[in-house]
C-alpha cells in the first residue's frame, strides 16, 4: 500500500478540523457557557429571594390610598384602620399636621376601606 500524497493528507486534516474538531470545540464552548449562565442565574435567584419587603416594581400599581397608608393590595379593614390610626397622629391639625393633609387622609381612608371590602377600583 502506498503512502498518501500531501494533497490527500491535507484534505484529511481539513475534513477532521472542519467536521470533527469544530463541532467538538463548539460543544465544549457551549457547555462552559451554559455552566456560567447557570451560576449567574443561581446568584440572581438568591438575590431575588432575599427581598425583605415588596420590590418597587410590584408596588407601582398600588392605588394612592394604599400608598398613603403604607398598605398593599389584599389588606383587611382592620389593617386599614390600624394604618390610618398611625398616620392620623401626625396628620391631624391638633398634632402639627395641616388641614389639607388630614382631609386627604380621610378621603384615602374611605377609598382604602372600599378596596378592603372588595370593591376593586378606588374612587
Amino acid at each position: 500500500m502506498a503512502a498518501p500524497d500531501p494533497l490527500d493528507a491535507l484534505g484529511t486534516a481539513w475534513f477532521l478540523v472542519v467536521f470533527v474538531a469544530g463541532p467538538v470545540a463548539g460543544w465544549l464552548w457551549m457547555v462552559a457557557d451554559i455552566r456560567a449562565y447557570l451560576r449567574r442565574l443561581k446568584r440572581a435567584m438568591v438575590l431575588v429571594g432575599a427581598y425583605a419587603t415588596t420590590p418597587y416594581w410590584a408596588l407601582r400599581e398600588r392605588p394612592d390610598c394604599l400608598l398613603a397608608l403604607g398598605l398593599e393590595r389584599g389588606c383587611s379593614a382592620d389593617e386599614v384602620m390600624a394604618a390610618y390610626r398611625l398616620r392620623v397622629k401626625t396628620a391631624h391639625p391638633d398634632h402639627g399636621g395641616s388641614r389639607d393633609e388630614f382631609e386627604r387622609l380621610q378621603r384615602y381612608l374611605g377609598e382604602a376601606l372600599r378596596l378592603a371590602a372588595g370593591d376593586d377600583q378606588p374612587r
